[in-house]
């Protein structure tokens, strides 16, 4: 009987214990998820807060609030194709200027066509940029890119594979070259996510053997004791599924970058303040194009440009002739396509 009382008064500690593990996730967003205070208190930006390539401010402040700090994604490699035009790297090659025996070869089916530029030494370029300039190589015929074929390619697995293993190639150059974690350091705190992802990992582990031993060995009270463990396992999975920007911190650095991109992203979303301070020049614009695009909201600045720009100044922008032609929406269903695509086959496979 002793026992019997020994284990029942063990199994309401427990559960008391269990119940206040529940709020260990909120102490660790009180030591290391709360942001730091900075003296920036301007309410936009009316040019790119700094000169970093558009992949990188994609890393750090692109769109999607799950989306891990210093993890670029599809907006980051579209923007940096798109920053390879605007800089000449890339040229727009219009179907109707190509010479007959070239349009032969060529597809019929896009208005216009991407070239390396061979006058420009890619030796200036990131790593990154050049892998992205290596990608397109593969599909160059002829001294011409099409984007029809890139995208009937990605259909098919082999080519789908190429993408998949340039784009990660892509992603970690990024991570691995550029935005080392000594450098994500300087920007952003981690530690409150790593905290939160071990307190998740350990407590579902805690919750599953001690609702499992509560089965085994009924006793009077195991009723409190397995819906607290079953409370703390939810609390466990919600702490592994956290943003890491909740559970993380920006430096008083990073914060003050994150917040000046989002005050560029708010100038560029608003049609009226953008209308009343407008860019001074057709190159500005075309970097608001390419910076739009990493941060996820080109539509809003190619709409200003058609509204605040004369035609005759919008076909001289290459960045915007390539969304007017249609190659970025042929550039961004190749990528779509090409994820898909490998991601259905790895799905078949496994079944």
């Amino acid at each position: 009987m002793e026992a019997k009382n020994i284990n029942m008064n063990l199994y309401t500690v427990i559960s008391v214990l269990l119940l206040l593990g529940c709020f260990i996730p909120l102490l660790i967003w009180f030591l290391y998820g709360r942001e730091p205070k900075i003296n920036y208190k301007a309410e936009y930006e009316r040019d790119t807060p700094t000169n970093d390539p558009p992949a990188i401010v994609n890393a750090i402040c692109g769109p999607g609030f799950s989306k891990n700090i210093g993890e670029p994604d599809m907006d980051g490699f579209k923007a940096t194709v798109m920053d390879l035009i605007n800089r000449k790297y890339l040229l727009i090659i219009n179907k109707s200027d190509t010479e007959e025996e070239d349009k032969e070869d060529a597809s019929d089916l896009c208005l216009i066509y991407l070239k390396v530029n061979p006058d420009k030494n890619d030796s200036n370029l990131k790593i990154f940029e050049k892998d992205v300039i290596n990608f397109l190589k593969k599909f160059d015929y002829h001294g011409f890119i099409s984007l029809d074929m890139i995208f009937e390619d990605l259909i098919k697995n082999n080519t789908a594979k190429l993408f998949r293993e340039s784009y990660h190639h892509w992603k970690n150059d990024i991570n691995n070259r550029v935005l080392t974690d000594e450098e994500l350091k300087k920007i952003f705190d981690k530690k409150g996510d790593i905290y939160e992802d071990i307190f998740g990992g350990l407590g579902l582990i805690i919750a599953i053997i001690i609702s499992i031993t509560a089965v085994i060995y009924p006793l009077p009270g195991v009723s409190l004791l397995i819906w607290s463990s079953i409370i703390f396992g939810i609390v466990a999975i919600g702490a592994l599924t956290i943003p890491q920007r909740i559970e993380g911190h920006w430096t008083t650095n990073g914060e003050e970058y994150d917040a000046k991109w989002h005050n560029f992203k708010k100038y560029v979303h608003n049609s009226k303040l953008i209308k009343e301070y407008p860019p001074e020049s057709i190159e500005i614009w075309n970097k608001y194009l390419v910076y739009a695009t990493a941060l996820g909201i080109e539509d809003h600045v190619l709409k200003a440009m058609e509204l605040n720009i004369p035609k005759d100044q919008l076909e001289t922008s290459d960045v915007y002739m390539f969304h007017h032609y249609g190659g970025y929406k042929l550039l961004k269903s190749s990528v779509e396509i090409g994820m898909t695509t490998i991601n259905l086959n790895i799905r078949e496979t496994r079944l």
